[in-house]
């Protein structure tokens, strides 16, 4: 995406929370590192690290540790839409059951940016998931990409009511042929009974 920085501010921030967790598609560990303001804890954003990072950012935690990070106004060439992540949920711009969608308007019409605001580049953290072009390729998406329909048709609550389905009919599946084993154990005592002393 091209684009072009019309405002750097840098704010200081600290790191507000750190939590583990487990990749459900893979089983592999992850950090999830949410950083806010240094004066008043405001949530701005969230990086996911290596799970050998945990010690460290959890004592950065507990002293407040000081950190800068940029504040960027970006004008991107051609428009674009946002892609909604969990940064979002912690903004409190939407629930998560809509992560992964485009951000629409109160009538249902996918919001149009021609001016966005990112934060990136903290320095002394080793954030390569935090960098300009990663934020803006993960959280956005240009109006005339190959990709923008796909993008306005996905609905994160069809798409986690669809694998609940599916789940539940492998479930379903399991317990019938778990059925259909201990009749066939039922039928097989019922013709060959063992005498009980």
């Amino acid at each position: 995406m091209q684009y072009q920085v019309v405002q750097k501010l840098i704010w200081n921030c600290c790191v507000i929370n750190v939590s583990m967790h487990t990749n459900r598609q893979n089983g592999r560990r992850f950090v999830l590192v949410k950083l806010g303001k240094y004066e008043n804890g405001q949530f701005l954003c969230s990086i996911i690290l290596n799970e050998y990072t945990y010690e460290y950012f959890l004592e950065e935690m507990k002293t407040k540790k000081l950190h800068t990070i940029e504040r960027l106004a970006i004008r991107p060439n051609v428009n674009v839409y946002h892609i909604l992540t969990w940064d979002d949920v912690d903004r409190g711009k939407c629930t998560r059951n809509n992560i992964g969608e485009v951000e629409r308007n109160k009538n249902g019409i996918p919001v149009v940016y021609n001016q966005i605001v990112i934060f990136a580049n903290v320095d002394g953290m080793n954030t390569g998931v935090l960098r300009v072009d990663d934020v803006l390729a993960r959280e956005y998406i240009e109006i005339n990409s190959p990709n923008v329909n796909n993008a306005i048709r996905f609905n994160n609550r069809a798409n986690f009511l669809a694998k609940q389905a599916q789940k539940t009919k492998q479930c379903e599946e399991l317990m019938d042929s778990m059925y259909d084993a201990y009749k066939i154990i039922d039928m097989i005592i019922w013709i060959c009974p063992q005498k009980i002393e």
